[in-house]
Parts: structure tokens; sequence; C-alpha cells
């Protein structure tokens, strides 16, 4: 079985965008039915001297942890992959 899209994919419901705060450098995002074994990619949105560190997936709830702490908020998209 394979997905084939031409053009944009639309409605992935396990995928978003998150903000990292001031002052922080890891956020939990809650998603109904994320299993630990599922896979979590994750990028940086925009421009800065910040990368992903890690992702980790939990039971419902993933984390995101970037390199550093940001003076101001840092957008973080993400999808979430059972694999």
């Amino acid at each position: 079985m394979a997905l084939r899209v031409e053009g944009f994919s639309q409605l992935f419901t396990t995928a978003g965008r998150a903000t990292v705060a001031a002052g922080h450098n890891q956020f939990t995002v809650s998603l109904a039915g994320v299993v630990p074994t599922d896979t979590v990619l994750a990028t940086v949105q925009g421009t800065g001297a910040f990368s992903v560190k890690n992702a980790v997936a939990g039971t419902g709830t993933f984390t995101i942890t970037i390199s550093k702490a940001p003076t101001s908020p840092v957008s973080v998209g993400y999808l979430v992959l059972r694999t």
C-alpha cells in the first residue's frame, strides 16, 4: 500500500504547529491515539539559531525539545507517524 499525492496534501490529523514559549526549550502536545512507538517528525519554522533536539512520543502526548530556550516564542511544525 502506498500514498501518492499530487499537489499539496490536506487534512493530516496528526500534523500541526505548536509554539515553544520564551524561556523554555520544550513543550508537550496532547494528541489522542499517540503511542510511545510512534515517530514524531518535527522542524523549527522560520529563521533563527534553533533546531529540534528530539521529539519523543508518549501515551496520548509527545514532547519536543529544541536546542536552547528562545527569548521570544518559536514555532515548530510536527507530524506523527505510526511506523
